[in-house]
Order: structure tokens, then sequence, then C-alpha cells
């Protein structure tokens, strides 16, 4: 968004340089309208009626004769790639060439070059020829990314503030003005502004009552801001006609498809050369009416028509939203769309951000304490709790509520959305590097075929002219280089995108579906992801500050228990962060439930504080009854500190200071231990966790008759210490009601899952286990940091003894026993515990002594595995390379080599504390345990998206799946981040699930395999197809042979592009099997698969051919009676329905055994088109190939009838015979014409046909032999076994 490494120079127009571009612009279309008079000139009064009359040519009569028109055709289209490459490859760049360049100031135009970052690269141990291919790149690369675009410079209008008209250049949706030599960005406020500064322009104080009166800015202001800063509107529109077909059809792709249609089209091919262009044309048609459509849905997106009340000078007005400028003061209003970014400076507010994050519940605002003097500097993510996001709907505002706007436009966290959708991140897969290898490759050996099929022609000694000759060079190129080629790789996506949208499932960047199917390691949230969204509050645990007898559990909860002190149920009912939404209270649904169990009402006053009060009239004690408490001051949830608080003052004008958050972190704010009152709370913390608690502490001190000014002056830190424990809030976390399915299916696709949480480790266990993450048998080896830094790893045990085996209990009341409770000091940490820790779960094994260090656990499972840990990186080496497979973003359905890890029935789990002092200060030992870790607990955003990251350094492709709170972070890290929300587009990911389900997941693990096994089968099929046309094109120009126009038809339209299409109809398998597809074109699997087949082709069609020379009655056509120019005429012989029937059949045999279903697909008969496809064009060929003759077969020129009978009409075999018999004229007209005699039993007889039948039907069969059994068998499984891939060790 900013100047870093741009690059722009100046340019004004020219009257010389106007008539040169125009001129460029008239040859283009001249070259254009000569082709199209060329064609009128070959085909004029041309006869048309029947498949072989298909207008092959005409009377010329603009050239005359058809050798001018040839050398006229080839001349032309040598001037047209010429010119159009050179169009096309200067397209940006070639109307500055016609410019003058200029100063900035002088300038009417200015070519602005950004850099751009290079895509992420998911293949991590590539090929060796892509090695060498990026070898070779780097030799010619500028080192350089980026791209140019030329703007037209703007004018503003002059205004009171300045009275010049400022230069300016939109790029990307924002205004970069000329400042001299240079673009600078507007600067509408000096430095970064802080909340005082935002007070300051805001309120005035003079002679007016605290706050002071709203002045806002100035219309002269707001004036040279809207100039500068550009209307508040995204200004995205859907492509005018011209542009939609401009960007279709001028690209490369187009004109290659072009350059090898324009020899269709000239060479007597016009009839199939239009079905197949307008094919192309169709197709370009569709996508420009789906690209139209989705800039609509766009621009609805990116519209926003909603009114604002702006102050300025003073007064109150009412705006369209496009005229809102940064620094604008504004009313907020109830039921109202937040026209821009805004930051809260007063009062408060409820927000629904469900579609910019995904959070589903209400967002509550409240605006921090009115102070000139505050120095914070504002930042958005940092100060989400006081920012209003531009699109998100407000539901209700305090009648106080100001803000002041930030961001506008294109800026703003909607326009960032907008960003997203129009330019998502780029990222290389491994086929994408390999495509271009392949395509180079096919490159030389479609010159190779070029100069062969030219020599081939030469050596037989054809008739053609020289012109007809390279157009059957051109027609083989065209076939093995298919423009079909790289549609092959996206048609996959395409549909899958469809289904996961029937399913809930939107994507807003179709080709990470593909990456989908790669993926090895699955992590999740927890609330909210993997558990339901709302909590049940179960009660509390009273923890007094007498001995542990005097502990006293209210479960499940009553407000009016007489064990429930005054004291705690004052905090119950104060600390949180609520506010109200008519009667519903908004708010964290942890924070709601506990309120709506204390039986008390919540009132907004007037200023902004809250007053709760007890509306209990059965309370049994009556001290408390009516009790009432006015939150004076309230600090938000903070991440670090894990924790909440409020200040409150009673009736009595006593003041008290309350304090929430996770129990480790209330335990490090109470300064002593009194009787062992936190030890005991966190132990209870942890056992109630591990019985699937989420738990919450609560701690309070008294502040005493404080006046108000003390109070508001007040910092968190003091409000936040010297604590004494109230005890535990317990809330109970239940499941989804699919989530365990879920999990199931994802370990039986050989797909780890991880949690990373920011609750506490005790109740990720408890949902892991439930969860089926881990299995109910698993020891659990928790690291933390320990009493004198670093990590100490101890074990999580159940509460009883007797549950470890079943893997939960039930604790009601939770009751703990402190003598035999793991301790923690005041830091959280584990304390000492001896080595009969290892004898309390059956699973740990003996070289597990704990607690330990992260160096002695590394041992310990080196010692009971035999290998080198989860990476097979033994501790006392350097980690290397070496443990990654040759394929590293996953492999063709990846084996581990670190089997032993199998038998370690120990899972890991990692505080956030201790992940962060690990990757500080021993990185080399996080990355030999990294692997092993299942459960990653109070991590905070930052450490989710540092998480992630490390996995997909290791080669590992990650998922994440989080509600898009405060994982919105690790979301966007992940290759495929999945956030369950309500938005169909979510600025926080590239898929969303409306589901909010985490079978979702699933569901696009599915589709990515299936998207992944669908893409490289139409690309397998489209290779084949050129390389098997390839050699028939040999063949039969060997023979000297041309197969009638309708074969031609029937590859490129019947079987070609319905079968292509048929192919993309398979449904992924119901369920994950453990194999993942490959995803490399030149990897064995691949080029086995393909080679393979076409090698069983060849050998069929060459059995097949043989089988026809050694026939009695084969005589072999007598090319040198025809007219090589006349190709029409060449088909009546036996080679042309020898090659083409077997052809034809076998196109059809190989898309239809590459379609089987096998571990990514549904079975083949489940795709019905493809299936009636298959049985339509078997059974038809079938009938064609073996029956007697008629006009049915007779339109593919079938040889069951006899060409060189007396009387036969094709004309070369007439000339064969009129030659024979001495006819002068056409022993002129074709002096190598040997000729012969007219044959009664030139026909081929229906025992060849059955014969040829049955070659092609044994090709099926070998081709599902090898398909079934060597490319996914018994066959590969042998080989993986005797050659293993090495691979990142995981366990499911």
């Amino acid at each position: 968004a900013g100047l870093a490494g741009m690059r722009y120079r100046g340019y004004r127009a020219s009257h010389l340089g106007s008539i040169g571009y125009a001129y460029v612009k008239l040859t283009s279309l001249g070259v254009l309208l000569a082709f199209v008079a060329l064609l009128i000139d070959t085909y004029n009064n041309c006869q048309a009626g029947t498949v072989d009359n298909q207008c092959f040519y005409g009377d010329l009569p603009i050239t005359g004769d058809y050798y001018t028109n040839a050398n006229i055709f080839f001349g032309l289209w040598c001037f047209g790639v010429v010119w159009f490459a050179f169009v096309f490859f200067y397209a940006d760049d070639l109307p500055n060439w016609f410019r003058q360049p200029c100063p900035l100031l002088q300038a009417e135009y200015v070519c602005v070059w950004q850099p751009e970052s290079d895509p992420e690269n998911l293949s991590t141990s590539p090929t060796w020829p892509v090695r060498l291919a990026r070898a070779l790149a780097a030799r010619f690369d500028k080192g350089e990314r980026g791209s140019s675009q030329t703007l037209p410079v703007l004018f503003t209008s002059p205004c009171k503030l300045e009275r010049t008209s400022m230069r300016y250049i939109i790029i990307n949706c924002r205004r970069y003005f000329v400042q001299g030599d240079k673009l600078e960005l507007p600067l509408l406020d000096r430095g970064e502004v802080t909340f005082g500064s935002m007070t300051a322009s805001t309120y005035s104080r003079d002679g007016a009552p605290p706050p002071g009166r709203l002045t806002g800015l100035s219309e002269d202001e707001a004036e040279l801001r809207m100039l500068k800063a550009g209307a508040n509107a995204i200004p995205y529109d859907v492509d005018p006609a011209a542009k939609l077909l401009y960007d279709e059809f001028v690209t490369l792709v187009f004109f290659y498809q072009c350059m090898f249609y324009a020899w269709w089209f000239w060479d007597a091919y016009l009839i199939t050369a239009a079905v197949e262009f307008s094919i192309v044309l169709g197709a370009a048609a569709l996508a420009i009416v789906i690209k139209a459509s989705n800039q609509r849905t766009i621009k609805t997106l990116a519209e926003m028509h909603v009114e604002a009340t702006v102050v300025r000078d003073g007064s109150e007005r009412r705006i369209d939203a496009a005229g809102i400028v940064p620094g604008d003061t504004l009313l907020v209003e109830s039921a109202w769309t937040a026209p821009c970014d805004m930051v809260l400076l007063r009062g408060t507010a409820v927000a629904n951000e469900s579609g910019l994050t995904g959070e589903s519940m209400p967002v509550a605002k409240a605006a921090r304490r009115l102070d000139w003097t505050d120095g914070t500097v504002y930042r958005p993510e940092a100060h989400a709790k006081q920012t209003l996001f531009a699109g998100t709907t407000i539901l209700q505002a305090s009648p106080d509520a100001v803000a002041v706007c930030t961001r506008t436009g294109i800026q703003t966290s909607k326009g960032e959305l907008i960003s997203l959708i129009l330019k998502p991140p780029k990222m290389t897969f491994k086929y994408d590097e390999e495509f271009v290898v392949i395509f180079a490759l096919l490159s030389v050996y479609s010159a190779i075929l070029f100069v062969a099929s030219m020599g081939i022609q030469i050596y037989n000694g054809t008739t053609s002219y020289w012109v007809v000759r390279t157009a059957y060079g051109f027609f083989t190129v065209s076939q093995v280089l298919s423009p079909l080629l790289p549609v092959s790789l996206q048609v996959g996506q395409t549909m899958s995108a469809r289904r996961l949208i029937k399913q809930g499932v939107f994507c807003v960047n179709p080709k990470r579906i593909a990456i989908c199917g790669k993926v090895r390691v699955a992590c999740f949230d927890k609330t909210g992801t993997i558990t339901k969204e709302g909590l049940d509050f179960v009660g509390v645990e009273v923890v007094g500050t007498g001995k542990a007898g005097g502990d006293a559990p209210v479960v499940p909860f009553d407000p009016n228990a007489r064990a429930l002190g005054k004291t705690f149920l004052r905090g119950l009912a104060s600390c949180h962060a609520l506010t109200k939404y008519g009667a519903q209270l908004v708010g964290n649904e942890v924070e709601v439930r506990m309120f709506e169990g204390c039986g008390w009402t919540l009132e907004e006053l007037q200023g902004g504080n809250i007053r709760v009060q007890n509306s209990s009239t059965t309370d049994t004690k009556e001290d408390r009854r009516g009790d009432a408490l006015e939150v004076v001051r309230r600090f938000e949830f903070d991440h670090a500190r894990m924790s909440m608080s409020v200040v409150v003052r009673d009736a009595g004008g006593e003041a008290y200071s309350f304090v929430k958050g996770a129990p480790e972190a209330i335990a490090r704010m109470c300064t002593r231990d009194e009787n062992g009152t936190v030890s005991r709370m966190l132990a209870k913390a942890r056992a109630a966790a591990q019985d699937g608690c989420y738990v919450l502490a609560m701690g309070f001190k008294e502040l005493g008759n404080a006046f108000d000014d003390e109070l508001a002056a007040m910092s968190r830190d003091a409000s936040e210490e010297a604590l004494s424990i109230l005890g535990l809030v317990l809330f109970r976390n239940e499941l989804k009601a699919d989530s365990r399915s879920a999990m199931l299916q994802l370990k039986a696709g050989d797909v780890r899952p991880v949690m990373i949480t920011g609750d506490n480790a005790e109740n990720g266990l408890y949902v892991s286990r439930e969860s089926a993450m881990i299995g109910p048998n698993a020891a659990i080896v928790i690291g933390d940091l320990g009493p004198n830094g670093g990590v100490q790893w101890r074990l999580m045990n159940p509460k009883n003894k007797g549950d470890a085996a079943a893997g939960h209990q039930t604790m009601t009341p939770f009751e703990v026993d402190a003598s035999n409770s793991p301790m923690h000091d005041l830091d959280g940490a584990a304390e000492s515990r001896t080595g009969d820790d290892a004898s309390r779960h059956p699973n740990l094994p003996p070289a597990f002594k704990l607690p330990c260090t992260t160096d002695d656990l590394i041992k310990a499972v080196v010692a009971t595995t035999g290998s080198g840990g989860f990476t097979q990186v033994a501790p006392e080496r350097r980690p290397s390379r070496e443990w990654l497979r040759e394929d590293g973003d996953g492999g063709e359905g990846a084996v581990d080599n670190c089997l032993p890890m199998e038998r370690l029935k120990v899972e890991f789990a990692l505080t956030g504390r201790a992940y962060e002092y690990m990757e500080d200060h021993e990185r080399e030992q996080l990355g030999s345990i990294y692997t092993g870790l299942r459960i990653f607990a109070r991590t905070s955003p930052i450490a989710k998206q540092r998480i992630i990251r490390r996995f997909m350094a290791m080669g590992l492709v990650v998922t994440m799946c989080g509600d898009g709170g405060n994982d919105c972070g690790a979301l966007r890290t992940a290759h495929a981040g999945i956030a369950l929300s309500e938005a169909e587009a979510s600025v926080v990911s590239p898929f969303t699930s409306r589901t909010k389900s985490i079978q979702s997941v699933v569901d696009l693990l599915r589709e990515g395999r299936c998207a992944l096994a669908t893409s490289f089968a139409c690309f397998k099929f489209i290779i084949l197809y050129g390389q098997l046309f390839s050699i028939v094109k040999m063949v039969i120009l060997y023979y000297a042979v041309t197969p009638p126009a309708m074969d031609y038809l029937t590859v490129d339209v019947l079987v070609i592009i319905t079968m292509s299409y048929a192919m993309t109809l398979s449904h992924p398998q119901a369920a994950l099997r453990p194999e993942r597809p490959t995803s490399s074109l030149l990897g064995p699997q691949s080029l086995a698969s393909t080679v393979g087949v076409f090698a069983i082709y060849v050998c069929m069609i060459s059995a097949a051919i043989a089988t026809m020379a050694a026939e009695p009655g084969y005589i072999k056509f007598p090319y040198h009676c025809g007219d090589g120019n006349q190709w029409w005429t060449m088909g009546d012989n036996w080679e042309s329905t020898v090659i083409f029937m077997c052809f034809i059949m076998m196109l059809a045999h190989s898309a239809y055994v590459y379609t089987f279903g096998g571990a990514y697909r549904e079975p083949i008969y489940s795709n019905y088109l493809i299936t009636a496809l298959y049985v339509a064009i078997e059974l038809m060929f079938t009938v064609v190939l073996l029956a007697e003759p008629s006009e049915f077969t007779d339109v593919w020129h079938i040889a069951s009838r006899n060409f060189n009978a007396n009387g036969t009409s094709s004309n070369s075999w007439q000339n064969y015979q009129r030659a024979y018999r001495g006819d002068p004229e056409v022993l002129a007209e074709f002096p190598d014409c040997e000729g012969g005699p007219p044959t009664e039993d030139y026909n081929m007889t229906a025992s060849l046909r059955w014969r040829i039948w049955t070659l092609i039907v044994t090709s099926f069969v070998l081709t599902i032999l090898w398909e079934k059994l060597v490319i996914a068998g018994p066959v590969r499984k042998r080989l993986r076994q005797r050659f293993p891939k090495k691979s990142v060790a995981l366990r499911v």
C-alpha cells in the first residue's frame, strides 16, 4: 500500500506518437481483415452438404489459384505470429513507446512499477527437472518480481485551503499525489495519532462542562481532506464489455490457440475448426459472463448506502457516507451500518462483526476514559475493543456514543476484505513449477515431430504443396501442445468449489482446494470450534482463606446458597464486560451465562457506567438482598495478562477491585499463599479442567472509601495486585455433536489433528480425549516453565488412578485431596516430583523419569522408540533435512519412516509460555519434539501464528479451523484456513463454513483430494491424447494417408471435449483414506501412469497395423495416385480404418480408466455421464467397425467396403486403376502412380475386423490391470516398501 520499492516515470502525449500508435492498431486490424479475406477467397462458392463434402475448397476469386493463396497465407501467418506476439508481450508498455518521457510535474500519464513478493512455494523438495529449471531461471532472473501499469494523471479542484489544483494518480484505489519528482501518500495527520490528540480535536473545553463541546473538523479542513483521501467508497465497478473482451482474448493462451486454429481454418478443415473454435469462444463467453457476475457480486459487497451524522464546525449535519473523511467526528447510532473504520472516544456500542471476522456473538465496544493527555498511540489491532469496523452492524449504541473516523474507502477493514478477494495471496504448488517444465519438454518434442513430419513427407515423395506439408506439421504440434493443458489442472478445483458451496463451504480462492488434498496437519481452536459456542455455567468452588476443609463447592450453582459469600457473589455479578442491547445481554458467552446465573439485573447509567443489583427476594442472607454496585472502572480482557478486572463502589461508598482470569494468572497476582489457598485453588482448577470444565479463577481486594478521582486514576497494575482468592468459576465445555466423528475421520485419513487453544491444558486434555483427538489410554506429558527457568515436563494424570483407562471421570462436586495433588508455585510452575509419577500411568515407558528437562525427554523418546525421535533427529545431532520426504509437501500416500513411534502411547502438550521460551532459547530441541506435540495450551493469537508457521516450515501442508475470533491471524497464515462463520466471504481465511462444524474440514479435505486426483486425471488424459496423436500422425504420414474429416471431428469433439468434461463430475469418496493423491506431474506415479498406458496403446496399435499388413488382401494405399493437397480424398483405405478406430476407442478407454474411483473419488459407475458416454462410444464404434458396409459405416469410411472395386467413387483408387490401364492423363498428372487392377477382396474381412477389435479390447483390459495392479495396487505398495520415501514422521 505504501511507496516502498515503487518506481515510476512520467509521460506526455505527442501528435507524432499518437499517429504511430494508431498505425499499430490499424496494422493489427489489417492483419485480421486480411486473414478473413483470405478465408473468403479459399472457401468462396465451396460445396457443402455431407460429411465428405464439408466445404473443402472454393473458386479462389481473389488470388486466382491455390498456390498463390497458399503462399500468401503462409506469409501472412508468419507476419501475424511475429506481430501479435510482439503486441501481446509488450501490451502494457506499448502505449508509452509512443509518448514522450517527461518530469512528473508535466506528465499526463505515469507508468508505475510495483514490486510483488514471491508466491509461497509449497514444494520443499522439487524433482530434478524443476531444480534444473530453477537454476536456469536464476541465471536470467533480474532479481525483481513486479508488475507495471500506466495511469492517467488527475487533478483536484481548488478549495479554500488549497488554492491550486493538485496532481494525483490512483493506485489500487488510493490517491498518490505528485510532489516535485516524487509520488507521495497524503499526510492527513502529523505523525501517529494518539487518543489524546483525537480527544483534543473532537472536544473543545472552552467554557463547556466536561467532557466539553463537540467541535469536529472545520468544513474547510473536511473539504481538503476529501480532495486528498477521496470519497469514502470502495471504487470498484464491473468492467465494461470492451475491457472484459480485451482481458479474455488478449492473452498468450488465446494467441496460442489462434496461431494453430489459423492453419485448421485455412487447410480445408473449416467445419471441424469452426466447431472446436466455437467451443473456445463459447468457453471464453462463459468465462466473461461468470467474471461479470462475480464482479457484480463484489460490487454489491463493496457498496454502502448509508447516512451518518457528523460534527463539523461545532454543529451536527446529516450527510451521505461517501462524504465522510478521516478525522471526522461521528455520532454513533443504533441499528446502523458502520460507514468507515472509527475509534470510539465516548460511550459504548454493541456490534455484529460476523460478516468480517466470523465471530457470531455480538461484540461489546467501550471507549477509553477521555483524557486530553493520553499519549497512547492508536492501533486498530491493539485497540479492537474501541474500534468500530466498516461494514459491521452497530446493533446498539449509548446516547452519548461518539467516534472519530480513522480510515475510509479501500483502507478500511471492509476494503481489506475486498482486496483479498480481488488479489488473493499467491501460492506456487508443486505442479505449477512442473507444468512449466513439461510444457518446455513438450515444445522440444513438438519441434522434433515437426521436423520428422516434414522429413517423412519428403521421403515418401508426397505430391502435397510445401505449405500443405507445413500445415500437417503444425497439426501435429497443435495436438501435442493442446490448448486444453492449462485448463485441465483447474477443472477439478472448479467443480469441487461448486460442490462445497452446496455443503455450506465458500471459497474465495479455488486453487487452495487442491492444496487441501495434501494436508497432513489439521489444527483446531477449541472453544466454539470443537466444542459448542455456548457454555453451561456449572457453579463455583469457594476456596476460603481457612483450611481445606472450609472450602465449599456450589455445584450446581445457587446464588442463594449460604456457602457463597457476599463478596464472591458481588464479584460474579460485576466482574464482566457485559452491556445490553434492548433486553438482551451482550458480550462474551461465558460472562453472559455467569451473570444470568447470579439473578442480578444490569442497568446502563448516564455517563457510560453500569449498575448491577441483586433482584433476588429469596436470598437467605438479608445483607445480600437489594445489594447494588456501580462499576467505576473496567479493564478489558488482555491476552498477555490472561485476566480482566473491574473497580466497583457499593451503596456505602466502599470500593473493591474484582479480577477474573486464568487460574495461574490470578495465582501470580496473589502476594501470599495463606494457608495453602492458592495451591488448593490451582489443584482444584486442574482437576475441574480434566473433567471438561472451562475454569476461571476470581480474586479481589478492598480499596476502602476511595475518592472518584483516585479510582479514575488507578492503573491496571494497581487494580490487579495483592489479591485474595475467592475461588473458581466453572463452566461446562461440551463437544459439538459431530466433532468426535470428524476427528476420527481425519485420523482415518492420515491427518494429524492438533489443538491450539487459549484455554488451559487440562481442559484441552479433556476435550481432546472426548473428541478422540488422543486415545483414551494415552499418557499425557506436559511442558511448562519450571520454577528455575527452562521447560520442565511432567505427567498430567486424571484425578483418580482408577479412571486413567477410562480417560475421563465425573467429579461433582469438585473435590480434590490437596495432599496428593500436583502443586504449583505462585508462577504456575510444577513443583519437583519423584520418579514415582512414572508408575502412575501404565502406558508411560520406564525411560520417562518425570519431571524432566527437554533434553532428558528427547533421550527418553529415543530410548523407547529406538529412533531419532519425532523427526528422526537424534538429540546429539544438529537437525537436518534428512527426515524430509523427497516429496516434501506430503507425498503420494505418505508412509512414515518412524514406525516405532506408534508404540509410544504417550501424547505431549505444551503451554504457550513454554512454547515462547523454547522458540527463543531451545529451538533445536523444539524442532526435535515438534511433531509429537498434540496440545498447545494458553496460546496467544501471535503464538498461534508462530505454531502454524513452524509446521509449514517443516514441509507440512497445514489447515487451521477456528471461529474467526482471536485466531484470525492463524487462519490467514495456514495453507487452508477455514473460518466457521455465517458470512460467504471472510477477511480472515480463504474458506468459510456456514455450518459451523469441523465436519467442514473433512469435507474440504475430501474435495481437495478429489480435485487433485481429478485434475491430474484430466491432465494425463490430455497429455496421452497429444502423445498418442503424435504417433498416429507419424504413422499416417508414413503411409501418406489422411483419415476422413469425420474421424477428426469425432476425436476432437465427441471424445476429447465431452469426456474431458464428464471426468470432472466424479464426487469425492464418502470417507477419507490414509493415502493422499500425488501432487507431482513428474513423480513416478504420474509418469508411470501416463507412459505405461501410452506404451500399451502404441504396442496394440503396432500389433493392429502388423495384423492388417499380414492380411492376404491388403494393398498399401496408392498415395502417388492422388492429389496430396486434397487431403479429404485420402481416407479410403485400410490404414485409416485401423489407426483411427484404435485411436478413438483407446482414448475413450483412457478417459474412463483415469476416472476410476480408488481412494479419492467415488466408484466410476457413480459418474453417470462418463459411464454413459463411454458405453455409447464403445458400442457405436464396435458396430461401426464390425458391421457390414452401410451408409452409417461410410460416414467414417470404414474399409469393410471395397474401395478398389470396379466403378469405385474414391478418387485415388480411380487413378490407381486408370494408371494400370495406361491412361495418359493420369500418368501425366501423377507420373509416380504405378497403378494396379481392381480387386474384389480389398475390403477388410470380418475376421480381420474382429481381430482388430480384440486388440482394442485387450488394450482396455491391460489399461485396467496397469492402473489397478501397478499404479494404485500391490506393485506400487511393494515398490514403496522397497524404496520408502523420507518424510516428517507423524502419528495421527
